[in-house]
């Protein structure tokens, strides 16, 4: 029997670890943010004319909507296609990878509630006539078109790109605290804040029926009781229009916003109340309403 000289088994496992570096190359090639735009053998009658990939966060920020400085967005790729049967029909998508998944979400719900005559929508696509868009892992695909009857086009370019994600599609952890207290459908998450309490970072917003009457209420749920109550006592400090209504196993403030009432309520881990109020006692009916859900849960 004869022996294999250690130089060819050193060559053997060189030659391994070059070939494996070189699937994971390819791998990680493959999961590239601008490979997901679809060619144009995907995308049939449509051709890409132009893209463009933006890492330099400044550059990213003079080319979208201010909000999105709040979501970490670190790249962001656009393709822009031409109808193959009249050029002056034309499709643009935008796909903004963010460092997380909950700032993804985050910024989806921001561009879904900007979207108008929304016909279809649910917890991660939402299409309307002219714009449509979709949440996937740590990013968010945006497909406009400049003529209204392709809205099956759009359908197609999202289900091109979202096939191209590996992923368990999953709604991130920002959302776990309250998929069973409100519409996910209609929630948007305000990273910066929302203007009746801009001191309050990362908050949940979205519309919930009481009596019949829609309104609006956040969330915002801490790591512990004491980092909810430390939260809402500054909150308490720094706002001088916020006054006290109670004081017990639920802390109450409110204070006039415009031409309306916002009620901000603290209780164990949780921030919550409801803005756009009316009057005294809807606001706190509000307030007693969540707060037996959260106590429920």
């Amino acid at each position: 029997m004869h022996l294999i000289p250690n130089n060819i088994i050193k060559g053997f496992v060189f030659i391994f670890i070059i070939s494996l570096f070189s699937c994971l190359s390819m791998f990680e090639e493959q999961q590239n943010t601008a490979n997901l735009l679809p060619s144009d053998t995907e995308l049939y009658t449509w051709k890409l004319v132009k893209s463009k990939t933006i890492n330099d966060q400044q550059s990213i920020t003079m080319l979208v909507p201010s909000f999105y400085q709040h979501y970490n967005v670190i790249e962001l790729v656009t393709g822009k296609y031409e109808s193959i049967n009249d050029p002056a029909i034309s499709l643009t998508v935008t796909i903004a990878r963010t460092s997380n998944a909950d700032d993804a979400y985050g910024l989806f719900t921001r561009e879904r509630a900007l979207l108008n005559d929304t016909f279809e929508i649910d917890t991660v696509t939402a299409y309307s006539k002219n714009k449509s868009i979709a949440y996937i892992d740590n990013i968010i695909i945006i497909v406009q078109t400049n003529d209204i009857d392709f809205i099956k086009t759009q359908k197609t370019t999202i289900s091109i790109i979202l096939d191209k994600v590996r992923s368990n599609q999953q709604l991130p952890d920002v959302m776990n605290p309250v998929t069973k207290l409100i519409n996910e459908s209609n929630i948007v998450i305000y990273n910066e804040g929302i203007p009746e309490l801009p001191d309050i970072k990362h908050i949940i917003v979205g519309n919930k029926t009481i009596d019949s009457s829609e309104i609006s209420c956040f969330y915002k749920k801490y790591f512990s009781s004491l980092d909810a109550g430390n939260s809402f006592n500054s909150l308490i400090k720094n706002d001088s229009s916020l006054m006290i209504v109670e004081s017990s196993k639920v802390k109450i403030a409110f204070k006039k916003y415009g031409d309306s009432y916002c009620y901000v309520a603290h209780s164990n881990e949780w921030i919550f109340g409801c803005k756009d109020i009316k009057d005294y006692a809807t606001g706190k009916k509000v307030i007693a309403v969540i707060y037996r859900e959260l106590v429920a849960q």
